[in-house]
C-alpha cells in the first residue's frame, strides 16, 4: 500500500505519521518523498500507540498507485496451505 499519511486521534490527541516520519520502519519501505510503501504487514511502533489511552480512530490516506499485483483467484488454489495470505484468508474467500 502506498501511504500518504496516517493519523492517530483520540478525544485529547491527535497525531499525523507523515511518510518521512523516523518511527514508521517496521514493513515500511523508505520514505520516497510524499509517500511510503508498505513492505506488506506494516506495524505501528508501539510508543506511538502508548501515547493513547483508550480507544483511537485510525485514519489512513493512501496515494494512488497504478501497480498492480496479481492474486490467484481462491478457487483456483489446490488447498488452504497454497493461499499466499494463509489458510484463514482461503477460508474466509471461499
Amino acid at each position: 500500500m502506498c501511504l500518504r499519511r496516517i493519523t492517530l486521534r483520540d478525544a485529547d490527541l491527535t497525531l499525523d505519521l507523515v511518510p518521512e516520519h523516523h518511527l514508521l520502519r517496521d514493513g515500511f519501505h523508505e520514505a520516497e518523498g510524499e509517500h511510503r510503501w508498505t513492505a506488506g504487514i506494516a506495524r505501528l511502533p508501539a510508543s506511538v500507540m502508548d501515547l493513547f489511552a483508550g480507544q483511537l480512530d485510525i485514519e489512513i490516506a493512501v496515494w494512488p498507485s497504478q501497480v498492480r499485483y496479481t492474486e490467484t483467484p481462491a478457487r483456483e488454489l489446490r488447498n488452504a496451505e497454497d493461499c499466499p495470505q494463509g489458510p484463514a484468508a482461503l477460508r474466509l474467500a471461499g
